[in-house]
This record gives structure tokens, sequence and C-alpha cells, in this order.
């Protein structure tokens, strides 16, 4: 969820997997999913790498792996979940909202 008022720009990978870019607006939700080969029940660690800067001339990246679980329920509600919010007015983070 962003629940900044800005677009939040973003790239993701599974494992070692090639890195893909998404853009998240504001007030939006999003999830992503792994789908299970035959017989395993393991996923790739999940990675996300966002700039939290929202300045212009100011580059702060910031890399997570996030904890992930299965789940039959292929949607946000049945996600684990995360939210970019404001760390200050000039920096966004991305926060653990299950604890």
């Amino acid at each position: 969820m962003n629940n900044t008022d800005q677009s939040i720009h973003f790239d993701y990978r599974w494992g070692n997997w090639d890195r893909e870019s998404l853009t998240i607006r504001s007030g939006v939700e999003h999830w992503f999913s792994w789908t299970f080969e035959d017989g395993t029940r393991t996923s790739p660690n999940f990675q996300i790498r966002f700039d939290e800067s929202l300045l212009n001339d100011s580059e702060i990246y910031r890399e997570y792996v996030l904890e992930q679980y299965a789940n039959a329920e292929q949607s946000c509600n049945g996600a684990y979940h995360y939210e970019f919010d404001y760390i200050t007015s000039t920096r966004v983070g991305l926060f653990d909202i299950e604890d």
C-alpha cells in the first residue's frame, strides 16, 4: 500500500532473476505472488529496491528482502502487508505492518 501522496517507483525481483520495475500511485495496493512448481513448497527471496529520497538532487537507495508466506488466497487480503509511508517530509520508507 502506498500511504504517501506521491507515486513510488521501485524495482523488485525473485531470487537472482532479472529486476522488474513498477510504479504504485498514492493510495494503491499491489500484491506479488510466486507459483510453486509441483512438489516444491519454497520460493526464492523477494527483494525490493527504491530511492527513499523525495528530493530530485538526492538518491538514497534501500534494498529489502521481504517476509513472505504461502497463502491460497491470491489477493492483497491474503498477503503479508507492507506499506510505503513517510519517514520525514523528504524521505519515504517501507514498513512491515504485520508486527
